[in-house]
């Protein structure tokens, strides 16, 4: 972490910046509709995934276990972005 603090931000990647405080990451931009692949996902779940494909650097899904998997949603969100890509 101290060769990340002090490295230059110039050379960091805008992800590394914003995890080190460093910068702020870019607003969330409304997707246009998302065609889900699995269609046994509840509303909650979809917002979730669409609310991490809407996220241009980082986004985190927090929920209690069983109910936002975070395993699941990485392999939704993964496959949804391939789709929407």
């Amino acid at each position: 972490m101290t060769l990340l603090r002090d490295t230059d931000a110039a050379k960091l990647s805008p992800l590394s910046k914003i995890l080190l405080g460093q910068a702020a990451p870019t607003l969330v931009t409304e997707l246009e509709q998302v065609k889900f692949f699995d269609e046994t996902l509840n509303d909650s779940q979809k917002e979730a995934v669409q609310f991490s494909l809407s996220a241009p650097e980082i986004a985190l899904i927090h929920g209690p276990p069983g109910v936002t998997p975070a395993c699941h949603h990485s392999n939704k969100i993964d496959r949804e972005n391939v789709h929407t890509n």
